[in-house]
Parts: structure tokens; sequence; C-alpha cells
């Protein structure tokens, strides 16, 4: 069914396309248009669709094409490969719609972490962090020694208010040679009806290993956040698109480099794509936008800093009611300068383009 749908998408673009839409649909799906390696038009539509079969991008290039041209729709709907098979159950393959590359990216390293924890649960159910000694926090009864070094005798009970109470009487073996003199220990007071006082024993308790988490070191107020600064330019990117803005307000947020590739994607693919004009966007362009996943920082060093989310835009005609849906994992490798973060280089993988009505 790729087959087939690969060579209706080449009949139709040759067919109903001119070479500037051809144009607009390459940008559209990430590709160039003037490096495409085909001659003339025939030749250029044969090399897009190879392009976008090779990288993965068919689907996009058909949805794309449908948007350009709505007429369309029906040819490339009875092209499309068959949607997934279902489980026994009837219902969906979990996980539907995600590439191969996209399910390894996210669960090999959920598997490790997994193996990993499991690792640590097992050695901490088994004791091998636990201190050497006596475990449960049950002391340590040591007998005192004389000063010559012979072992005393047994030490009677301790007479209480509610009767005798027995000590463990515990022989320790002279030392054969130099001493150390005995630690302080606590003494006990033994009631005049025992008899002569013997030294309570030391009572030495070892302590059980506290193992605590590190806190995160607090933001100060007002200490610059690299994904709250993903949401604020996010924010001024749908007052851009609207034209309530000019580019040079992206600057506050986006180096030079990626402002462009923003500028490029607002007033060429979006605006051919939806039937508009940038003249027309202010009155008849509508932009929503929501975070499947929030922005997350994933690495922080010195004045660097790295910031992923999943975002699902909207931008929708409201003259014509035309639609176009993205979902995207985005990757925002950003630099710290002059008191703010800004955007030095970002990627966008496309994830789905069905529309979360």
């Amino acid at each position: 069914m790729s087959d087939q749908l690969a060579s209706t998408l080449r009949d139709l673009l040759f067919e109903h396309l001119n070479e500037d839409e051809l144009a607009t649909l390459c940008g559209a799906v990430g590709l160039d248009y003037a490096q495409l390696p085909g001659e003339g038009k025939f030749g250029k539509t044969r090399e897009l669709v190879r392009a976008a079969t090779s990288r993965d991008k068919l689907r996009l290039l058909a949805a794309r094409t449908r948007d350009l041209r709505p007429e369309l729709t029906e040819i490339l709907a009875a092209a499309m490969p068959a949607p997934p098979a279902t489980d026994a159950a009837g219902g969906a393959q979990p996980l539907a719609g995600l590439s191969v590359a996209t399910l390894r990216r996210y669960l090999v390293p959920a598997v490790i972490a997994l193996a990993i924890l499991l690792c640590v649960g097992a050695a901490l159910a088994s004791g091998l962090f636990a201190p050497p000694g006596p475990r449960g926090g049950v002391p340590t009864i040591v007998a005192p020694v004389s000063a010559t070094g012979a072992p005393t005798a047994a030490v009677p009970p301790v007479a209480t208010a509610q009767g005798a109470v027995p000590v463990a009487t515990l022989i320790v073996p002279a030392a054969p040679t130099r001493q150390s003199p005995p630690a302080p220990a606590a003494s006990a007071t033994v009631p005049a009806s025992v008899g002569t006082p013997v030294p309570a024993p030391t009572m030495m308790t070892t302590p059980g290993v506290v193992i605590t988490e590190t806190p995160d070191a607090p933001v100060a107020p007002g200490s610059p956040d690299p994904a709250r600064t993903v949401v604020e330019l996010n924010t001024q990117l749908i007052e851009f698109y609207t034209g309530r803005l000019d580019g040079a307000a992206l600057t506050q947020f986006w180096r030079e480099g990626p402002r462009q590739s923003v500028l490029t994607f607002a007033e060429s693919p979006l605006l051919k794509l939806l039937g508009l004009t940038p003249q027309a966007r202010v009155d008849s362009l509508d932009v929503q936008m929501k975070y499947v996943k929030d922005p997350l920082v994933t690495q922080k060093g010195d004045n660097r800093a790295i910031v992923e989310s999943r975002e699902y835009w909207r931008y929708a005609n409201t003259k014509t009611s035309r639609v176009l849906c993205e979902t995207r994992n985005y990757v925002y490798r950003m630099a710290f300068e002059n008191g703010r973060y800004v955007v030095d280089t970002f990627q966008g993988e496309l994830i789905d383009t069905r529309c979360a009505e």
C-alpha cells in the first residue's frame, strides 16, 4: 500500500501542482525543492516522492498535499495504507502511529532504568548496603574490665520498682599486653539493697544507615529558568503568527539562525497552506497551542541548557475553515547571555498531523 500511495502522489503532484506549489510543498515536509536531483517538473516530482519515502515522510507529504489541494482528498484517502490491525480484544494496538525509532528512543532508556532500580531494590532488601555489626539497632553490651585487665564477675540484677531486672553477663578475656584506657561510660546508681555496687554495663548502640535524598537547590526568585523561557517564547510566537508582533520582537528569545527559520515558516509554508496573505493573518489566522508534555530541563551547565517538550499546534483559517495541525517533540538548545536564556538551535520531530478536536 505504501507503493500505491507513492505512485498516486507522484501522479497527482505532476498533474495538479505547478512548480511554485511543489516548492511550497517541499518546504512543508522539510525538503529543499532546489536540491532535489531530478530535472524538470516530472523529475523533481519523482525525486520529491522518493525523498519523502526514504525519510518516512510519505504520510506527511500526503497530508500536506491534501491541505494544499482539498479536492484531492478522496483520491489520497483511497491510496492510504490500511490503519494498524487491532488486537484480539478488538482494541487498537498500543503506541499506534509511532515509528520503531521513536519507540526505541523512549523504551530502551526506560527498560535500563527499570533494571537498575530493580537491582538496587534487591540489594537493599538483602542488606548489601547495611553497615557491619548488629542489625536493627540492637544494643551491644560490653562488660566492664578491671584495671588489671582481668574479667569482672557477673553483674547482679538491678532492683527497680517493678522488680529485679536481669543483666546479661558477658565474659571479656583479659588483654594480654598494653591496654588503652576505657572510654567513659554512663554509670548507673544501684540501690543499697543490692549490696556492693557494681559498675553497670556500658550500652553501645550501632546506628543504622539513614539514606536521604539531596534536595535540589532552590531557584532564587527572579533567576532565569530555561523551561519557563520556552513557555514565554511560545506565547510570543502565537502573538507573532497572528500579526500582533513583528519579527524583530523574536530577538528577545531567539538567536539569528533559529529566528530566520521561524520567519521562513511563518511567511511561506504556513500562510500558503492556509490560503492566507500576510495582511489577512491578523483577522483570519487563529493559532492554538498546548503542551502534551510540559517543558523539562534535561541538561544544564555553565551558560548552557537543553529543554525538551511535546507540543500540539493548531493553525486555522477562520474564513475558509482550512486547518493545519502538528504534534512534535521539540528539543531547544539554549544559551545564557545578557541575563536571560535564548534559543541557540532547536529541532522538531513530527509525531502526528491529526487535529485534536
